[in-house]
């Protein structure tokens, strides 16, 4: 597959692990020969894969036909699209006497860093509740040639995940979303916040097997993820993004999926994405190669995470995305000796390059449920996280507000001001507005769960 791609960092803020990457390929197709020129800057390309010893962080990464950059440049009068929906558990705003701004969450320490924004430990100064605030700059796209339904592609990714998250207001194995916040150059996503930590940092730090689980506790852990992503599957959702990184722990260490910046809903008009997207050694070869595809790519990266979990490392590594790429089409897929039968079974059957004869796990349901990988699993106990399951992982946490399982890399960072010398957008709308030409306008953003709602989770 010929190189098309542009090097640049990635727009979706999340916490940072693998690379990820992004192509649009349904747009400016005809801008395809003036990128074949530009050059790819190596020096922030993942890095190889390390045998032995600690697993090292690499920042995400994006390959793309067009480039997200500060705000300096974002066209004015940016709106969110006509059928971009207000969804979620909501009520009249008239009525809400929870409202906030962003002025009244105290950072408390940083939880992680992206290439565009970090997400913070903050607290309610009203309530003293705890939250996960994710920050993203507003986004400005440079093309060779100026579009503006490229614009509009590039505001609806960077809103997708407060779109998608406020439609998912009650399962246990996916983020919940409290308040989606902005001010002139930045979004928030205030979200409930998580302090049993990353499962890439209990895989890979303090851990006796070095970098690897022992099965029962794969198998417990990848039941946690399969039913958050039955759940989004249920609602028209692909996930498209699933990794360690994104999987945290509660403080009783249940599993729960974060980070939606690259999650599509695909149960309206759309039945299939065409974005190469994803992080490569967990993307599916009918998502490199530039297919159509759906749920099924889910369901090759729960392979992928499932073979990382036992292994210590993916099932096909490298130190390019080319490299990677080859392999996830090309080569064939090799099970180590030391995985059991019934682990080697379900991962043949994930990890099938066919889509069409990947295991169907939406419409067999049932079936991957009782697939013996599974056998000792009380499905019905999983879903209520009963008290009576005694989970792998039970996170140390001594005071939640010293964010003790999350990397010191983050954490000892300075928290710095968050906030901008610009007015604050307050919800519904700005009450001081600015002027038009000094600022972004987003309809449609902000939001607020019930504060029912919110009591009940935080």
């Amino acid at each position: 597959m010929a190189s098309i791609f542009v090097f640049d960092e990635e727009a979706s803020v999340s916490f940072p692990g693998e690379a990820t990457v992004v192509e649009e390929e349904d747009e400016c197709d005809e801008l395809d020969e003036a990128f074949t020129n530009l050059k790819v800057d190596h020096k922030t390309l993942i890095g190889s894969h390390q045998e032995s010893g600690p697993r090292s962080r690499r920042r995400s990464s994006v390959y793309s036909r067009f480039s997200v950059n500060t705000p300096s440049s974002v066209p004015r009068h940016l709106s969110i699209p006509a059928d971009y929906a207000e969804e979620g558990p909501t009520e009249s705003v008239e009525v809400k006497a929870h409202l906030r701004t962003i002025h009244d969450f105290e950072p408390i320490k940083v939880l992680g860093q992206g290439a565009y924004g970090k997400v913070y430990l903050v607290q309610d100064r009203h309530t003293k509740k705890l939250f996960a605030q994710k920050q993203i700059r507003k986004p400005a796209v440079h093309m060779i040639e100026e579009r503006g339904d490229v614009y509009e592609k590039s505001v609806k990714r960077t809103l997708s995940e407060k779109q998608i998250l406020s439609s998912i207001t009650h399962h246990s194995n996916v983020v919940k979303l409290f308040y989606a916040l902005q001010d002139y150059d930045k979004f928030y996503l205030i979200l409930e916040y998580l302090p049993g930590g990353e499962l890439f940092r209990h895989l890979t730090h303090n851990n006796s097997l070095g970098n690897a689980f022992k099965e029962d506790h794969v198998a417990f852990y990848a039941a946690q993820m399969a039913l958050g992503m039955k759940h989004l599957h249920d609602i028209g959702v692909v996930y498209r993004d699933l990794k360690p990184e994104n999987c945290l722990l509660n403080s009783e260490g249940h599993l729960v999926l974060t980070d939606f910046g690259l999650s599509k809903d695909i149960g309206g008009h759309e039945n299939v994405c065409a974005s190469i997207i994803g992080t490569p050694e967990y993307m599916g070869p009918e998502v490199l190669k530039g297919e159509k595809y759906d749920y099924q790519a889910d369901w090759w990266s729960l392979g992928c995470v499932i073979f990382d979990m036992m292994a210590g490392h993916p099932p096909f590594t490298g130190n390019s995305h080319k490299s990677i790429q080859s392999k996830i089409i090309k080569q064939k897929l090799q099970l180590p000796f030391y995985f059991s039968v019934d682990a080697k079974d379900i991962l043949s059957k994930l990890l099938n390059k066919n889509p069409a004869k990947r295991f169907q796990v939406d419409e067999k349901w049932d079936a991957f449920k009782k697939h013996r990988f599974f056998r000792k699993i009380d499905w019905s106990l999983l879903e209520k996280q009963s008290d009576s399951l005694q989970t792998p992982i039970k996170p140390v946490i001594t005071d939640p507000k010293l964010a003790e399982n999350f990397s010191p890399e983050f954490t000892s960072l300075k928290v710095s001001s968050m906030l901008p010398g610009a007015e604050i957008i307050n919800i519904p709308s700005s009450t001081h507005p600015q002027p038009e030409e000094d600022q972004v306008k987003f309809k449609g953003f902000s939001y607020a769960a019930s504060s029912s709602y919110i009591d009940r989770f935080c």
